[in-house]
């Protein structure tokens, strides 16, 4: 493969996505959220769009990709979920130089390996890209009765990033959240199973899209997704989420 970039994920739409939804991603990308170096887009990354478009708007070309896209999936799926296996146990170890205890972790987002002290552990980031370490299923586990941020009722911005290194962010409203995961709209679709970093004053997340809906308003579509947090930091604190014991 020429390079091992997803085209698809470059373009925000789904493996089996007809030409005409890759055309429309591929404009919203370069005209509305202003891609194209014309309107102030990066020249290398506008080249990546172009190079993803050309090849899967050309049936014969898009069929060779895909073969070969396939084939490294393939090869990359053991180390994939060696990776992830890897990250939700979030492994524990003593210092030894005895300056106490310290985890070794796998970013979920950009899988740079990072070593943190417990200490600071639930404020621990990646060196990389920034994303938290921490896993959401422990600070659930061990902060039953977290006081952490108010509950949405309203929608509320947030910025996030499909692929990593990525010099501009994605713009996206929240609409629902909880500790567990959230729901918002975006311009553009995001298959299911692909991971994104968030960030928003609430919060600091990394998560896995479950699901993703296009809804008409007006002249244009927007897409109702949905994700399940895989890591969480809390930027500030405000208020409580409600649980069911006493």
């Amino acid at each position: 493969m020429k390079n091992r970039r997803n085209y698809y994920r470059i373009l925000h739409v789904q493996p089996d996505a007809p030409s005409k939804i890759i055309e429309a991603s591929y404009r919203t990308l370069m005209l509305k959220l202003r891609h194209h170096p014309d309107l102030g887009g990066d020249h290398w990354n506008a080249s990546l769009i172009n190079e993803a478009k050309a090849v899967l708007t050309d049936p014969k070309k898009r069929a060779e990709y895909d073969r070969q896209l396939k084939s490294e999936s393939l090869r990359s799926a053991a180390q994939t979920s060696r990776t992830t296996r890897q990250t939700e146990a979030n492994h524990v170890h003593r210092s030894s130089k005895g300056y106490g205890t310290t985890f070794e972790q796998v970013c979920v987002f950009c899988a740079t390996q990072c070593h943190r002290t417990v200490e600071r552990h639930f404020n621990a980031l990646c060196g990389s890209c920034h994303s938290p370490l921490y896993p959401v299923r422990k600070l659930i586990l061990e902060n039953s009765c977290l006081r952490a941020i108010k509950r949405v009722t309203k929608l509320c911005q947030t910025v996030f990033f499909t692929r990593w290194p990525q010099q501009r962010g994605l713009n996206g409203q929240v609409q629902d959240l909880s500790l567990n995961g959230m729901q918002m709209r975006t311009d553009i679709p995001l298959p299911p199973g692909q991971i994104i970093k968030i960030q928003s004053d609430l919060l600091l997340a990394t998560g896995r899209v479950t699901y993703c809906k296009a809804e008409r308003e007006r002249w244009s579509n927007k897409y109702v997704t949905g994700l399940e947090f895989l890591t969480l930091k809390f930027e500030r604190s405000r208020g409580t989420f409600l649980t069911t014991k006493a």
